[in-house]
């Protein structure tokens, strides 16, 4: 079944409340985006997200959240909250503790849980595996600099029977990967399309692997793509690095799963955000990583 990816969703929602302003309410495609003084909320036929405007008020947690598997934690101020129709959620926030709190906290959490990775390397906190018969993923890094908060958390939550039907779909999908299109052609789905100004001879789409394209829309005033690739997301990462290397302005930060870049290439500014693709995504397992380019 196809879904939008948790990650672009929730990067789209962080961008929007940066422009939110007063109340009101569009539709792009399939999606509804309703903002007024204090939240963005965007709404489809698979999920709800609410995103706070305003950084001095968190938005609540979803309804239904199983807090007593997996608490949010103290004090977090929620800056993103999802609840999706498959029973997953997905949560984006912010705190004043280190983030060897948050590690400490979580680590107490999971005694019991199995643990499928954990990784501490420099100075960030992840740890995902499955919790009573649940997936979950808690990832927590530096805050964004600027920001009146030290550490952000990810808190991505997919319940049993999620996690079993994901895994069925995955079969299916390795019996489909033989039908896969020829290395460098780029499967454009029904209803998605390219945008015909695109500056692909300042940052060229990386044509390695097959590639698909999964949303190309406008936002904020600026244009973006999303596309999905079956490359390891170290080869992409590695492939974008290579072209912002004589970009002004350059900066690049880490959000759990995802890495963002960010420069000015030509006078163009651009922003390539890289996500690892898993089951947490609910997007297609063939695709090694998740890639949204704006612009």
């Amino acid at each position: 079944m196809k879904r939008k990816f948790i990650g672009i969703i929730l990067i789209l929602a962080l961008i929007l409340t940066m422009s939110a302003c007063g109340s009101k309410t569009e539709t792009i495609g399939d999606t509804e985006i309703e903002t007024d003084d204090d939240t963005t909320t965007i709404t489809s036929d698979q999920s709800e997200v609410v995103v706070s405007s305003d950084m001095s008020k968190s938005v609540p947690i979803p309804e239904g959240y199983p807090e007593d598997i997996l608490p949010i934690y103290d004090d977090l101020f929620i800056a993103t909250a999802s609840k999706n129709l498959d029973g997953s959620y997905a949560i984006i926030g912010f705190t004043d503790a280190s983030i060897s709190d948050v590690a400490k906290f979580y680590e107490k959490i999971f005694e019991n849980a199995e643990v499928l990775m954990k990784d501490t390397s420099d100075g960030n906190y992840m740890n995902m595996g499955s919790l009573d018969g649940s997936s979950y993923t808690i990832s927590s890094s530096p805050a964004t600099e600027g920001m009146e908060y030290k550490t952000g958390v990810t808190i991505i939550f997919l319940p049993l029977d999620l996690f079993e039907e994901e895994e069925g779909e995955e079969e299916e999908e390795e019996e489909e990967e033989e039908e896969l299109v020829p290395t460098g052609e780029m499967i454009i789905p029904e209803g998605v399309e390219m945008h015909e100004d695109y500056p692909e001879d300042i940052m060229p789409i990386n044509t390695d692997g097959v590639i698909e394209l999964a949303v190309a829309m406008e936002q904020g005033g600026k244009d973006m793509i999303g596309y999905m690739s079956t490359c390891e997301p170290d080869e992409i990462l590695d492939y974008y690095l290579e072209i912002f290397e004589e970009a002004d302005n350059f900066n690049q930060q880490s959000f759990g799963p995802t890495i963002v870049l960010k420069g000015e290439i030509d006078g163009v500014d651009f922003e390539v955000g890289i996500t690892i693709n898993d089951e947490n995504t609910g997007e297609d397992l063939k695709y090694k990583t998740l890639i949204r380019i704006v612009y």
